[in-house]
């Protein structure tokens, strides 16, 4: 990154992506507005009829919605922790090595790491530190790379781990020794917070599979068959990683028991 864009970043304390990432980053909103065309579209032709308004306000607030929360996450965390540059380094590596970050870059006063996909549910990560002797400011989002609307916890995974090994380092304690435990199966899935989230997406996701199907069986005109594929598989991302993880965590337990 050039220094324009890192004084930047530093001045509003958001990622700056470049044109392409963004419009990657962005892509589920201009999703849901293309869907939520389809249905205006058909306003614009057939009339108005109780399901066409539906069908675009509930895409129109979805993308409403997708905005807010993928311009959220471009967010930098600001973290106070007096620190060197050699320290700083220290910790990124340690990080890399613990997470497969694939470092691009990584100097006294800013690094950058990719986490690639391996059947993990997250499709990869994007972090990003700046840093000065006084703390950092650091973010992690799904690689625009490879667009994803949830990393699965990974994005929180990548932040704190460098700052529990930053904090190592600050004080001298050596890299723990390596993990033999899959870091993708680690974490209680059974948590109060996970299974709130699997009452929020369980029934969003249903409900837009649902919905696709019903497009695809009775559709309006031909366009209505597209997005109701493209429901199809927008609710089926979330139950189809969902599920794979706690398959994976089951053959692991049984794994274990062995």
């Amino acid at each position: 990154m050039t220094k324009t864009v890192l004084t930047a970043m530093r001045r509003t304390r958001r990622l700056k992506l470049g044109f392409v990432d963004t419009l990657m980053h962005f892509a589920i909103v201009g999703v849901m507005l293309l869907l939520s065309g389809i249905f205006l579209w058909d306003l614009s032709k057939n009339g108005v009829a109780t399901g066409t308004v539906a069908g675009a306000a509930v895409f129109i607030a979805l993308a409403g919605l997708f905005y807010y929360l993928q311009r959220r996450a471009l967010k930098f965390r600001m973290i106070k922790a007096p620190h060197s540059a050699a320290q700083f380094k220290e910790a990124v590596m340690r990080t890399a090595d613990q997470l497969n970050w694939r470092i691009e870059n990584n100097n006294a006063g800013f690094a950058s790491a990719r986490r690639g996909w391996n059947w993990t549910a997250s499709w990869g990560e994007l972090i990003t530190i700046l840093r000065d002797d006084e703390g950092i400011m650091i973010n992690s989002i799904c690689d625009p790379d490879h667009p994803s609307i949830t990393a699965y916890g990974w994005n929180k995974k990548n932040v704190h781990t460098f700052l529990v090994n930053l904090n190592d380092v600050i004080r001298g304690v050596d890299p723990p020794a390596p993990i033999e435990e899959d870091t993708e199966l680690s974490g209680n899935e059974w948590s109060a917070k996970r299974i709130l989230a699997r009452l929020v997406f369980y029934p969003v996701s249903l409900a837009l599979f649902a919905e696709g199907v019903s497009m695809i069986l009775n559709p309006i005109y031909a366009k209505t068959v597209v997005a109701g594929f493209g429901l199809l598989i927008l609710g089926s991302i979330y139950i189809y990683a969902d599920v794979k993880i706690l398959l994976q965590k089951r053959k692991k337990r049984q794994r274990d028991s062995l």
